[in-house]
């Protein structure tokens, strides 16, 4: 006679797991499911039939909600496991779901997993935008949103987006290579108002979309504007003046002078981190950087910098 083996009650688990039932006949479970999630599926050798689910469940627990997708796909043991800790621990943690080209190989997500869900609190929506809103209105503990290369500014998503139930209470919007306007920038002013992160780098935006940003959001203490108009002294110096207290500041590919740069952070005594990747620098702006107090994070990829803008940093008291 086969011996049953021992559920395991580990010390360190946050809660008490029930195993799940486990379910040798798959074909109803199978049918339900995205048809591009099911790969060929053997389990009748399958080692981990001998491993505890509370086991698996515990080792499950340690990945990044991305990788318990594609742990999902392997058997119907390890798709019961996730599941399970999807319905029993989501609820009290900051889930973060990934959804890309890259982590979910089909172009919409199954009803099934939308169960699973939505406690998120992050969500990072990357190059598809079949279903998005729908899936976003789902997440009503929303509060983190990345919306990368998903053609935010095309058709009516500008409404959208700004109709979605959790507008006034996002912290951090992601808005990364879409096609946001300088029209577009006074709707989302006006509808994320508690924003405190906010990345535009890589869309349409002009003079005037940046001068919005620089004159509304008081709560940002970290901003993305690469690839973006900013060379004017009055929007580097309104930047600077309505958020003081800005932390991190991106603007990749922007030109920005000796002068400007000085202006800029003279009027950011809290800033940390600066990605300033091929902005023209030259070893002029790196004396200004060199003399800033405060920074932890520095990033200067392609400026021109020689041997004497090295120096710079060498002797800053600073660095």
């Amino acid at each position: 006679m086969q011996q049953k083996h021992p559920e395991i009650q580990l010390s360190y688990l946050p809660c008490k797991l029930e195993p799940p039932k486990r379910v040798l006949n798959t074909k109803s479970i199978l049918n339900s499911a995205h048809p591009a999630f099911i790969p060929p599926i053997d389990e009748s050798f399958c080692i981990f039939n001998y491993v505890p689910n509370v086991l698996l469940a515990d080792i499950f627990s340690m990945l990044h909600h991305a990788d318990q997708f594609k742990v999902r796909l392997v058997c119907v043991i390890f798709k019961e496991v996730i599941e399970y800790l999807w319905s029993t621990r989501g609820g009290g943690l900051n889930i973060e779901i990934q959804y890309s080209e890259n982590s979910i190989p089909c172009p919409s997500i199954p009803s099934s997993l939308l169960t699973y869900v939505t406690s998120a609190k992050i969500l990072d929506w990357n190059q598809n935008q079949d279903d998005l809103f729908n899936f976003i209105s789902s997440c009503p503990s929303l509060n983190k949103l990345t919306l990368a290369h998903c053609r935010i500014g095309e058709r009516d998503t500008i409404s959208q987006l700004l109709s979605l139930p959790q507008a006034t209470s996002l912290t951090y919007l992601d808005l990364y290579r879409n096609t946001v306007s300088d029209m577009d920038m006074i709707k989302i002013a006006q509808g994320f108002t508690n924003l405190e992160s906010l990345f535009l780098g890589g869309n349409n935006l002009t003079l005037p979309g940046v001068k919005i940003v620089a004159e509304n959001f008081p709560r940002l203490i970290h901003v993305g504007l690469s690839r973006s108009t900013i060379d004017k002294i009055e929007v580097l110096y309104n930047l600077a003046v309505n958020h003081r207290f800005l932390r991190k500041l991106l603007l990749t590919d922007t030109p920005l002078s000796p002068a400007n740069l000085t202006t800029l952070l003279s009027h950011l005594p809290h800033i940390r981190t600066l990605l300033f990747n091929r902005c023209r620098l030259g070893d002029e702006g790196v004396q200004c950087l060199a003399n800033t107090p405060g920074l932890k994070s520095l990033y200067l990829q392609s400026n021109g910098i020689t041997s004497r803008g090295a120096e710079y940093f060498a002797k800053s008291p600073h660095m």
